[in-house]
């Protein structure tokens, strides 16, 4: 279910110029009570994009779409493809060990994927990108068939947001 976030007056510039962060003091109420997707809105209703919630941070939300822009599974995949697709183009032939995802740069907040040939391993920094997980993990194993995929969550803001800190085999082999 889709909780709705409404910014106070005159706090929705940041959204309307595609800046993903959406800070808890922005807000017209308290944030949402649990992480999952949010619809954010302006304080006379206008959808101003989609993403996932954090409550337990001082950024409510971060956003994944922006206006009318679908936040969902084809959404989700486009943007990994297309992150994969730069490096294609700007990493040297041959290496086999970089940065595929990096969280806001490609538009997917909180995510940050390292390829080391074979092997993903992904940071989700944030309670709305580990509920996100039903969307980039699939996207992730399509991209990279049979690639073993390890969750690293060491970060300090998973401590923050109350996360679990234990590693994970997502898919694969260890």
């Amino acid at each position: 279910m889709t909780t709705t976030l409404t910014l106070r007056p005159g706090r929705d510039d940041a959204a309307r110029r595609r800046h993903p962060w959406v800070f808890s003091r922005a807000l017209a109420g308290a944030p949402s009570g649990e992480a999952g997707p949010v619809e954010v809105r302006s304080a006379n209703g206008v959808l101003l994009g989609s993403g996932f919630a954090s409550p337990r941070s001082s950024i409510a939300a971060r956003l994944w779409s922006f206006g009318e822009e679908a936040l969902d599974a084809t959404r989700v995949r486009g943007l990994v493809e297309a992150a994969a697709a730069l490096r294609e183009r700007v990493v040297p032939p041959g290496t086999d060990g970089y940065r595929l995802v990096h969280a806001e740069g490609d538009g997917l907040p909180g995510l940050v994927v390292d390829r080391y040939a074979n092997v993903l391993s992904v940071q989700a920094t944030t309670a709305g990108t580990e509920a996100a997980r039903p969307l980039w993990l699939p996207a992730l194993r399509s991209l990279l068939p049979g690639a073993t995929v390890l969750q690293r969550n060491d970060v300090a803001s998973r401590h923050g947001e109350g996360l679990p800190l234990e590693d994970e085999l997502l898919s694969g082999e260890a």
